[in-house]
């Protein structure tokens, strides 16, 4: 056992530390969102007695970068499946770091609660799957999860999991499907 002037040392070291790395963070973020990057996901640090259950999801692999006005005139759904694919499967987003992103490419967010709508826009959007606490990827990623929305059938594909998920389904865009829908998104734009 530890005796009391250890335990306390090393409680003083560890609040210096953890003041540090909040320091750091914070000029990560303000250089990240000076260069035209996403904020970085917060680094996923388990405390006494916390479950690696209640922290899953968000990597700190470092930023996702986008430009200036890259995502104008698209919607939000897909300016969000546009950023999440260029960060990857192995780094899904929380929910302020696409806002963010999305915020850098041109994409605006209204409302009393622009966090609370825009979670809700990719909770009930069958292309994102939540991951964890407020962090997203994209659906195709996760081909054996519990799809959201409606089959063919009628039923919740949640209920229809047994079955294999059409061609024409959710689960059935790919990286190819997501850029053509952002290529007619674009042609549209052009023609307005």
């Amino acid at each position: 056992m530890v005796d009391d002037a250890t335990r306390t040392a090393w409680q003083v070291a560890l609040e210096t530390a953890m003041r540090d790395r909040d320091r750091a963070n914070a000029t990560v973020s303000f250089f990240a969102e000076k260069l035209g990057m996403a904020v970085p996901s917060e680094a996923v640090v388990l405390g006494p007695g916390e479950p690696e259950a209640e922290v899953e999801g968000a990597r700190n692999v470092g930023p996702v970068p986008v430009t200036d006005g890259e995502f104008y005139g698209m919607s939000q759904p897909k300016a969000a499946a546009a950023f999440l694919e260029r960060a990857g499967r192995s780094r899904p987003q929380r929910t302020e770091a696409v806002m963010a992103a999305l915020r850098k490419g041109g994409i605006e967010f209204g409302g009393k609660e622009p966090t609370t709508s825009f979670y809700t826009i990719l909770q009930r959007n069958p292309l994102f799957h939540n991951v964890g606490k407020s962090t997203w990827g994209l659906s195709m990623w996760y081909p054996h999860a519990a799809k959201k929305g409606k089959s063919s059938t009628g039923a919740t594909l949640s209920e229809d999991a047994g079955s294999e998920p059409s061609a024409s389904g959710p689960s059935a865009s790919g990286p190819s499907a997501i850029e053509d829908e952002m290529r007619e998104d674009a042609a549209e734009q052009s023609v307005e």
